[in-house]
């Protein structure tokens, strides 16, 4: 409210979008690049996750001939981790970043063990690490989780420090 001989000052668009200082509203209101980074999640997933993640194994799996490619723990490990990043990306769209970050952490270390595998797979092959191009960008999925539950959580564990630091401490003398 405006006090009597003052104007009170109206923010603009752009800083009511950003402002930090209303508690009633969540965060995530007040952010649009969380919900940018969100859709951004969502095509990565839809492109390496469900696509490539999902199809790709399964054809190495299913078409290759050569019982060493075709059986091989890698690929498994590469389907694994991209349904996990699928199941990811549909807890973070429900609103759950924690689970969502941890799921998209396991994932990504399945990524990595896929990465190292199939490097050992293919050192006799010059200049080829197997099919590298197609699940690496799965970890910017994790990346972009992690940041999302950051940019989320982190200012409601500062008000919950702040909350407790405020809490009114015991008495060692017995007052009431």
């Amino acid at each position: 409210m405006a006090s009597k001989g003052k104007k009170q000052k109206k923010k603009s668009g752009f800083l009511k979008t950003f402002s930090f200082f209303d508690k009633e509203k969540p965060l995530e209101k007040y952010l649009p690049a969380i919900m940018i980074m969100r859709g951004f999640d969502v095509v990565f997933t839809a492109i390496f996750g469900l696509c490539l993640g999902i199809f790709a194994p399964l054809c190495i799996m299913l078409g290759t001939e050569d019982p060493e490619y075709a059986g091989d723990i890698s690929t498994t490990f590469w389907l694994i981790s991209s349904i996990l990043y699928t199941i990811g990306v549909f807890v973070l769209m429900l609103g759950n970043t924690k689970t969502a970050a941890v799921i998209h952490v396991v994932a990504s270390a399945g990524t990595l063990v896929t990465f190292f595998r199939y490097m050992e797979l293919f050192k006799d092959v010059p200049d080829n690490n197997g099919p590298v191009w197609l699940y690496m960008p799965c970890l910017a999925i994790t990346v972009l989780t992690v940041t999302i539950t950051l940019l989320t959580n982190v200012p409601n564990w500062r008000k919950e420090k702040q909350r407790k630091q405020n809490e009114k401490a015991p008495s060692i003398l017995g007052d009431k």
